[in-house]
């Protein structure tokens, strides 16, 4: 939705065809809601890793038999030393990214529950005071960290990184679309009318006219692709939400990241803090069996001290590409066609970023003055 705020706001006019419903579901939803630059890798997998997950090892990272011998090439790919990366192109970008987040909430000040500062969490001090020398920040001990509602060893302080509450986050957004001028279709699916000349879209059968499309559609993305005849190498990877009703009680300061663990803990308000966790592999599989569900809450009451109350589950599925990078860019053969996905675990830090390049390029307007060249959709 990025994308159309900030072609809006150069003078386009922009259709938004949304598949889902009213509500906001799925990755855009059920993440953590931090927007948080240091914490840029996707989760490290090694072929032992793997090994590991496919033989039935319980673990945050999981991988079905079935998705990795029908996408051999993708994990050959990624195991090249793709996934666990964190490329210095994304890094730069989540930077700029987080700055023109600010500036959107600075803007308008809407209710998304903004809360400042990011802990990034490890298992001891001596952890959290290595990676200190990569990516800065503050140390905090043990003590410290009890008082800001954790039960943890060492971690690193991120004032300048923030997380909010992301289905209020996109509510707005899509509000404030309709209210700039966009046409929104809610509920409807689009599909690619690929003609002699020029490709198109249609939306129930009506042909919707424009300049210029972009796909955007996570990890459903490849599916509208392949009409174009381009293939683009991005999984879905499944990530599972655990919402708590707080009663009321701040449980915890600040938002953090349990690096090791691979779960984020984000308070919203008062009243609600989630829990996010696992990077699966499935498919498009809904079905969570008990142990994962129970594997997640386990680390919830052993990190966490407070009242909380299960509310609500989700999921969603995150975008990956074989090499973990964003997918960026026009469409290799097709003039008006643009595509924007990958972002994996990084969907709403890179979500402004990700709209002002694409809206740029597609406006003509000034962009960021980086080479955006890795990121391109015509490196596969």
């Amino acid at each position: 939705m990025f994308a159309s705020y900030y072609l809006l706001k150069s003078g386009c006019e922009v259709t938004i065809v949304d598949r889902g419903g009213s509500k906001i579901e799925g990755a855009s939803g059920y993440n953590s809601g931090l927007i948080s630059p240091s914490s840029t890798a996707t989760p490290t997998i090694t072929h032992l890793q793997l090994l590991k997950s496919l033989t039935g090892y319980s673990a945050p990272i999981t991988f079905s038999p079935l998705v990795v011998i029908k996408n051999l090439a993708f994990f050959r790919e990624a195991l090249k030393g793709g996934i666990g990366r964190s490329d210095k192109i994304v890094v730069e970008l989540a930077k700029k990214s987080l700055d023109l987040h600010k500036e959107f909430l600075k803007t308008f000040s809407p209710d998304v529950d903004l809360a400042n500062g990011v802990l990034s969490v490890y298992r001891s001090l001596e952890v959290a005071e290595s990676h200190q020398k990569e990516t800065g920040g503050e140390l905090v001990g043990p003590a410290e960290l009890r008082q800001l509602g954790y039960i943890a060893d060492g971690a690193i302080m991120h004032r300048e990184e923030i997380a909010v509450n992301p289905m209020k986050l996109c509510t707005f957004l899509r509000t404030k679309l309709a209210e700039m001028g966009a046409t929104i279709k809610i509920g409807a699916e689009a599909r690619i009318l690929d003609g002699e000349t020029t490709a198109t879209i249609s939306v129930d059968g009506q042909r919707i006219p424009g300049d210029a499309y972009v796909l955007a559609a996570g990890s459903w993305t490849p599916q509208l692709c392949r009409s174009l005849g381009y293939t683009l190498p991005v999984l879905p990877a499944r990530g599972f939400a655990m919402l708590y009703n707080t009663g009321g009680t701040r449980v915890v300061q600040h938002s953090a990241i349990f690096e090791d663990l691979g779960v984020t803990i984000s308070q919203n308000g008062q009243n609600l803090l989630r829990a996010i966790s696992f990077f699966e592999m499935v498919g498009f599989n809904s079905r969570f069996n008990r142990r994962r569900r129970e594997w997640l809450s386990k680390m919830v009451e052993t990190h966490l001290s407070g009242p909380l109350r299960l509310s609500e589950v989700g999921y969603g599925f995150r975008p990956c590409a074989s090499d973990q990078l964003p997918v960026l860019g026009r469409i290799p053969g097709h003039d008006n066609f643009f595509v924007a996905t990958g972002h994996c675990r990084l969907g709403l830090t890179l979500a402004p970023v990700t709209g002002y390049v694409l809206a740029s390029e597609i406006s003509s307007g000034p962009g960021l003055g980086v080479d955006l060249s890795a990121l391109s959709p015509s490196r596969f």
